[in-house]
């Protein structure tokens, strides 16, 4: 370890959220992460004062809601709902969303 060198940029290297986000996004949509960590939240917290309309699927409803108004972008819906079916580079999708 003493002879690492720290300051060579490693180009194999993926962020842990990274990697979580790419994870879920393959496998069934954002919205799946939320819900298990809130899910998670209850069960290990088990909070006794949350807001009164409080909900382990929150967003979906909130975005259920935005897409039915059209006031979500339908591609942003569908990978938070779906996921997608291919690898999605997230700097660039967030450089053209943005655009």
């Amino acid at each position: 370890a003493s002879e690492c060198n720290f300051h060579q940029v490693n180009s194999n290297y993926t962020p842990h959220s990274r990697a979580v986000v790419q994870h879920y996004l393959k496998e069934g949509g954002l919205l799946d992460l939320e819900v298990r960590w809130r899910k998670h939240f209850v069960d290990t917290m088990r909070p006794q004062h949350l807001p009164k309309l409080w909900s382990l699927t929150h967003q979906e409803e909130r975005l259920g809601v935005k897409a039915a108004e059209n006031r979500i972008d339908q591609e942003q819906y569908l990978l938070a709902t779906q996921g997608a079916s291919e690898d999605i580079d997230l700097e660039e999708y967030r450089k053209h969303s943005r655009s």
